[in-house]
């Protein structure tokens, strides 16, 4: 719990922090509970991370661009999954199932320090700033 909490404070809240540590936690576990538990939010998590973030992405441009960025947005992430499983398979066969999960974890915890440096503010949020 308290790295759940370092995790959190130094991301800024990030909540694809939080799903780095969550795919850590999951290949470490060894009870049966808290893998199936972890598995479970993983695979939830990301559904709904996908969707906030194509969402946040569409309110971030403008009108006119809408249709352009989800139809470059959803084939990217659709084909950055498929090269993940493409290198997942031969780096299992090369190290063991935990090891290619941690470091999938490790990938998702650099996407997230990259992603905390994107100002996220729509833009009547920005308009309020100023």
């Amino acid at each position: 719990m308290a790295l759940l909490y370092y995790v959190m404070e130094t991301s800024g809240n990030n909540p694809v922090a939080v799903f780095a540590l969550s795919i850590v936690v999951e290949a470490l576990s060894v009870w049966l509970i808290v893998t199936a538990a972890m598995r479970f939010f993983t695979g939830v998590g990301l559904a709904f991370l996908e969707i906030v973030i194509g969402m946040r992405m569409i309110t971030l441009v403008e009108e006119a661009y809408v249709g352009r960025v989800n139809g470059t947005i959803a084939p990217l992430l659709v084909g950055l999954m498929m090269l993940g499983s493409f290198v997942a398979g031969p780096l299992m066969q090369l190290t063991s199932l935990i090891y290619v999960f941690v470091i999938a974890g490790a990938v998702v915890l650099v996407a997230a320090w990259g992603s905390s440096r994107i100002n996220w503010a729509s833009g009547a949020e920005r308009a309020l700033e100023h």
